[in-house]
């Protein structure tokens, strides 16, 4: 689920890694991970909305938890924050991968 991949420009003038980490860092932040990652435009309008719409996930389940007991609503709020962040981070890499594609870069999955 999370594979690492590798981006070369097209011109030869750099690469660029996805890895681990990268995972991390793209649930955590978001479009700002897509900012700082993919270094262009391309997509950028999709990665917005998909942080846009993490975050109304997150903020529905808050208050709509309300109204469950302690225990209970800290376990909702747990889950659905770490699979948002899992959900968020797999498609944010996947429209960086889209932004180099696009753009002609050559991807190389690495093991």
């Amino acid at each position: 689920m999370f594979e690492r991949y590798r981006f070369y420009h097209p011109d030869a003038k750099g690469s660029v890694g996805i890895g681990g980490f990268s995972y991390f860092c793209a649930g955590l932040f978001g479009v700002v991970f897509f900012i700082l990652k993919a270094r262009g435009r391309e997509r950028l309008l999709a990665a917005i909305g998909l942080n846009l719409l993490c975050l109304v996930a997150v903020v529905g389940v808050l208050f709509a938890s309300s109204v469950l007991p302690p225990m209970p609503q800290l376990v909702a709020v747990v889950v659905v924050t770490v699979a948002a962040m899992v959900f968020q981070s797999v498609k944010m890499v996947n429209l960086v991968k889209s932004s180099y594609r696009r753009r002609h870069w050559q991807m190389q999955r690495e093991d």
